[in-house]
C-alpha cells in the first residue's frame, strides 16, 4: 500500500469543527485571526479546509501514478513534478472518439453512452431507408455530437432528433455523405449546430 503523508485534520467523530454556515462570510474566514485566542472549532475548520484538499490531491497523485508514495519531505520541486505527471496521465487516457455505427432503421437511436469519449460522440448512419424519426439519448451538457449520414441507395430522407437546432438537410444524392456537428447546451435537452453540413 502506498505511503501518503498528507493527511486530513479534524475529520474524526470527536472533532470540534465550526459549521460551514458559520464559517462562510465570518470575520475569521475573511480576515483570519488578528488578535487573541482562536476558538478550537474555528481553527479546526480552517485546518480541515486546507488539509482535506491537500490530502485529496496527494491521493489523486498516488492513484494516477500507480499507487506511488507521496511523501511530506519538503521537496516542492518534486511534488510539482508529480502533480504535472498525474495530470498528463489523466489527459493521455482520454481516448480519441471512435465512430459509433448505428444500424439502418426508420427510427434509429443515437445513444451517447456508446461513445468511448465522454466529451465527443460520433455517430455514423448508413441509411438504407427513409428515417421517419430519430432519437438522441444520454447527451451531456457541453458534449460535442457529430452525425455522419451516408446515403446507401435511395436517396433517402432523414428526420433529425428533436432538440437539434439548425440541422441541415441531408444531401439527397445516392452515395453522398453529410456530416454535421452539434454542441449540447447546459440543459442537455438541446444541441446547437457548430458546423454546417459538409458533403462528400
Amino acid at each position: 500500500m502506498a505511503q501518503i503523508d498528507y493527511l486530513p485534520v479534524a475529520t474524526g467523530t470527536l472533532a470540534e469543527v465550526d459549521s460551514q454556515a458559520n464559517f462562510a462570510g465570518s470575520s475569521y474566514q475573511q480576515n483570519g485571526f488578528t488578535a487573541g485566542i482562536a476558538l478550537p472549532s474555528e481553527a479546526n475548520k480552517i485546518w480541515r479546509q486546507s488539509s482535506v484538499m491537500t490530502a485529496a490531491l496527494a491521493r489523486f497523485i498516488s492513484q494516477q501514478l500507480g499507487n506511488i508514495n507521496v511523501l511530506d519531505d519538503g521537496n516542492v520541486t518534486a511534488l510539482v513534478a508529480l502533480i504535472l505527471e498525474a495530470i498528463q496521465t489523466v489527459a493521455s487516457s482520454v481516448a480519441f472518439p471512435t465512430v459509433v455505427v448505428v444500424p439502418s432503421s426508420a427510427t434509429p437511436v443515437f445513444d451517447c453512452t456508446q461513445a468511448n469519449n465522454f466529451m465527443h460522440a460520433v455517430f455514423q448512419l448508413d441509411m438504407a431507408q427513409n428515417v421517419t424519426s430519430s432519437t438522441l439519448i444520454n447527451a451531456k451538457a457541453g458534449m460535442l455530437v457529430t452525425f455522419i449520414i451516408k446515403q446507401v441507395g435511395g436517396p433517402w430522407t432523414f428526420t433529425p432528433p428533436a432538440g437539434l437546432n439548425n440541422f441541415g438537410s441531408v444531401v439527397p444524392i445516392i452515395g453522398a455523405t453529410s456530416t454535421q456537428m452539434f454542441v449540447v447546451d447546459k440543459t442537455a435537452a438541446n444541441a446547437n449546430a457548430v458546423s454546417g453540413v459538409m458533403q462528400s
